[in-house]
Order: C-alpha cells, then sequence, then structure tokens
C-alpha cells in the first residue's frame, strides 16, 4: 500500500475520531499514540517484505509480520466504522438544514468509544474465524460430453493458502487432513500456494509430497509467487510430485476416455519478464494429441486469477477453477469485492459457454480474519448434463 494512501487514513482516523477529545489532552495523546503504533506496523510490513526477499535476517521476523497483519485489520475496521460514521453525520447535517428543528449529533465522546469497541469485536470474531472455520464446500458441475469413465469424478480444489505469511503449519496439516478424508481423484491447487521463501516451508512442502491422489495433482502459479521467486516455487512444487502447469495440459485417462487438466500462468509474470498467461496455448499444447476426437475431450482450466474466465470460455473450456480474491476475506471488503470482479465468488456460468468456479480461498492473506467469507476445500464433482 503507498505510503501517501497510509498517511491519508491515518491523519482522517486522528482527526474524526481523537479531534474532539481537544479539551481532554491525556485521552487525545493516548489516541494519537494508539493509531501511531498502528501506523507504523503496518509500514513495518513493507520493511520486512523488502528484506525477506534479500534473505536477510531480522529480528522477530514472523511475531513483526503478524503484528503488522494485525494491525492492517484493526485499521481497516476502524476507517470503515468511522466512514459509516461520518456519511450518517452528513446526512444528519442535511436533514438539519432542511429542518432546523432537527438537532442531532454523533460526534462526542461515546461514538469514537463504540467505534473502538466494534472494531475490536469485528477483530476478534474474524480472527477465530480464520482460525476456526473451515469448511468444505461441495459443487457439482455438469459438463457437456462427459464420459461415464468420469461421472462423479471428485476434484478437491485449494487455493490461496499462501504459506510463509499466511496458515501455519499446524494448520496447513488440518487441511491436508481434511483432503485425505475427502479421497480425492484429483488434487488441483489454484494459485497462491506459496508466499514466502521456499526454505522457509519445507515441512508444508513434505505434507503435500506425502498426499497420494490416484489421477494426480496440479498446480498453476498465482501472483503471490512471482512476488517472492516464480523459478523457486516451480522447482520446490514439482519436487513434491506435483505437476506444475504453465500454459500447458495434461490428460487424464480411463479405460479409454480423456479429460484434459490445463493450467496458465498468472497476469503478474508480466512485471518480472516470464511467460504471460495464454489460454489458447494451454488449450492446445501439452499431452493432448490433435485429432478429430480432441474437441470433444472436456477440458478444464487451473487460472489463478478469474480475469482471463471470457478468453478461457472463448478458447473451449468447459470448466475454469480460480481463486484470487478471496471473497473479499473480511467486511466491508467482502460486500465491495462485487465491484472489483465480474467473476468474485462461487459458481457461475461464462457466455453461455463454460463454468467458473471462483474459490474463497483456503487460506488468508494479510490479517489472519475471516468476517464475511470462510476459508474453504472445494470438492468439485463432476456430472455428465
Amino acid at each position: 500500500m503507498p505510503i501517501f494512501i497510509i498517511l491519508g487514513i491515518f491523519s482522517y482516523l486522528e482527526f474524526s475520531l481523537f479531534g474532539n477529545f481537544l479539551n481532554d489532552f491525556s485521552i487525545f495523546i493516548t489516541g494519537t499514540l494508539f493509531l501511531i503504533f498502528l501506523f507504523l506496523a503496518v509500514l513495518w510490513f513493507g520493511v520486512i517484505f523488502a528484506q525477506s526477499k534479500e534473505d536477510s535476517v531480522i529480528l522477530l521476523e514472523k511475531p513483526l509480520l503478524t503484528l503488522a497483519f494485525y494491525s492492517m485489520g484493526l485499521m481497516s475496521f476502524l476507517f470503515s466504522l468511522t466512514l459509516v460514521r461520518d456519511l450518517i453525520g452528513l446526512l444528519i447535517f442535511s436533514a438539519h438544514l432542511m429542518k432546523p428543528t432537527f438537532n442531532y449529533s454523533i460526534y462526542d465522546h461515546r461514538f469514537t468509544y463504540l467505534i473502538i469497541g466494534l472494531s475490536l469485536l469485528l477483530f476478534l470474531i474474524g480472527s477465530l474465524s480464520a482460525k476456526l472455520n473451515l469448511v468444505t464446500k461441495r459443487i457439482e458441475v455438469p459438463i457437456p460430453g462427459l464420459s461415464s469413465e468420469f461421472q462423479d469424478f471428485k476434484i478437491v480444489q485449494l487455493s490461496d493458502v499462501h504459506l510463509g505469511t499466511g496458515v501455519t503449519l499446524d494448520h496447513f496439516k488440518t487441511i491436508m487432513k481434511r483432503v485425505n478424508a475427502l479421497a480425492p481423484d484429483l488434487l488441483v491447487l489454484t494459485g497462491d500456494i506459496i508466499d514466502g521463501n521456499t526454505k522457509d516451508i519445507q515441512a508444508e512442502l513434505e505434507c503435500l509430497r506425502l498426499l497420494d491422489i490416484p489421477s494426480g495433482k496440479f498446480y498453476v502459479l498465482g501472483n503471490h509467487e512471482y512476488y517472492w521467486n516464480a523459478k523457486d516455487s516451480i522447482e520446490a512444487v514439482k519436487n513434491t510430485g506435483v505437476t506444475v502447469l504453465l500454459n500447458e495440459n495434461k490428460l487424464i485417462t480411463k479405460n479409454g476416455a480423456a479429460l484434459m487438466i490445463a493450467g496458465v500462468t498468472d497476469p503478474a509474470a508480466s512485471r518480472f519478464q516470464l511467460e504471460e498467461p495464454n489460454v489458447t496455448k494451454a488449450a492446445s499444447t501439452g499431452a493432448l494429441v490433435h485429432s478429430p476426437a480432441e474437441n470433444s475431450i472436456p477440458k478444464i482450466l487451473l487460472c489463478h486469477q478469474p480475469v482471463l474466465a471470457e478468453k478461457a470460455a472463448a478458447a473451449g473450456f468447459d470448466l475454469m477453477l480460480s481463486g484470487h480474491t478471496h471473497g473479499g476475506q473480511f467486511i466491508p471488503w467482502s460486500w465491495l469485492i462485487h465491484f472489483a470482479h465480474q467473476y468474485h465468488t462461487g459458481l457461475s456460468r461464462v457466455n453461455e459457454k463454460m463454468w467458473i468456479y471462483v474459490s474463497h480461498g483456503t487460506g488468508y492473506w494479510g490479517p489472519p480474519i475471516r468476517l464475511g467469507t470462510e476459508c474453504e476445500i472445494t470438492e468439485i464433482i463432476l456430472q455428465s448434463s
């Protein structure tokens, strides 16, 4: 987040929350110091991120990173609730101009205490939800031309785990146990699985290696793998026995029937002079044998960002599995995400040609908070249409 935006948020909160405490200097100073603490903690995230990429050793790196993320979440709630209060205040002021006898203020000390109290409560509920509320969502998807051999074929999708800055090792072990219990035919990992130095998540990667999935494990990169080191992530994932798809596809075959699993790189690749996503190439290269029968093979695309849905539908895919949006992760962003992404969560139809499923994500990024969304493991059941 650019520093001038953080400074703007800080100045706004300082003026709007504590500006009416100037006659009570001790509370004004306490509130100001509290905001400065949150502000500095959020800024510290940028320092840690920059130094971590250089493989430097930072004293108390993990606790400070956790503090930065928690501060980010609490500042978000404070900002959102203060903005709502001020918008209501503007409406009240307008009502007073139209009817001078209407006189009511929401700018006394009680409302500042209420905003701080509600922010802390939402922060606590959201933190508990992120840690404890891991759900399994079962989605049945009709696929045209699906062979009876793949009827009820079970795909489990994990997305946006953010190993390194997101979920802990213990939490990831819980996710792996849930995946095992579902007994999927295929496991797909739709990006932002790694979000840190791979040398720091060897235990988590070992958990992934130990998963035994009959039809294989497939992985595509998200934007966060590129923010660290995409080549390291690719190599680390391949070493676990997972197939990484980079604008290519593989065929899953059963008794003469076939199902294509394709994957593309992430749009973030262009910032690092690496291969950009190409859904047309992914649909036509790799293990697919060019023949008259190829058009009848059901095609599934793994693509981290749902922004490529229109291109995927045009390229002839029947189903696209994505993540990236986190469903907004927590309010108010879980409400505003509708304006940022056309396909932001759940199962949707694209141009009457293709299904797209966008996961809320199995983990979280930044503030370890879920409010209005859930951490999810997605169980996708293929059905003949």
